[in-house]
């Protein structure tokens, strides 16, 4: 089995903060439940339906990164679609339509990174099946890995998925990452080299 992480762009090895070899640390993801900001028109399939906010990850100098969903989706069963953006905190003011991303249900973990992509900061967000227990990332350079507790809230459109999230600034990127259940690793994934802009 495949752990599927789609990734963006990234910029390759360990950022600058004080200690450049520090993996980040473990998340502290919380659970919201309010209305997103408007969004644009999307697609026709999430065009006019109700919007909210699932979780919220503070970042660096008042900021923070936002996942909401579509509550009233159709239910599908191969993926699930969701949005993400960064904007103010703890008040959003900005969901950017463009954010929006699709996970393949038959993954276990489906992580997206967009490390100083189009603007974006330095984080990795996606879903994670609930039968993860964990997720080991193991990163660029000297800093080695860490292994993140499957702890984030339950998607409203699809209960078996969960929200993972994880602050990469001044600090590593990832090169893979392993699922673990009961302390097992049941699927890996190696990200290939990022795009270029």
């Amino acid at each position: 089995m495949t752990l599927a992480a789609l990734v963006g762009g990234t910029a390759g090895g360990c950022g600058i903060g004080d200690d450049p070899t520090k993996p980040p640390p473990r998340p502290d993801i919380e659970l919201i439940d309010q209305p997103a900001p408007p969004l644009a028109e999307t697609t026709e399939y999430t065009e006019g339906r109700p919007t909210r906010l699932l979780a919220s990850l503070p970042l660096h100098e008042g900021r923070g990164l936002y996942l909401g969903e579509w509550p009233s989706l159709p239910v599908s069963q191969t993926t699930m679609c969701y949005f993400a953006f960064e904007s103010d905190y703890p008040e959003p003011d900005v969901a950017d339509p463009e954010n929006t991303f699709c996970d393949d249900l038959a993954r276990p973990v489906h992580l997206w990174e967009r490390g100083e992509h189009a603007r974006w900061p330095d984080v990795t967000f996606g879903t994670i099946d609930v039968s993860i227990d964990e997720v080991r990332l193991t990163f660029e350079g000297a800093c080695g890995t860490q292994t993140y507790e499957a702890r984030g809230p339950l998607l409203r459109s699809y209960p078996r998925r969960r929200v993972f999230m994880l602050d990469q600034s001044d600090s590593c990127l990832w090169k893979m990452a392993e699922a673990l259940r009961d302390g097992t690793v049941v699927a890996t994934y190696e990200k290939p080299a990022a795009p270029r802009d």
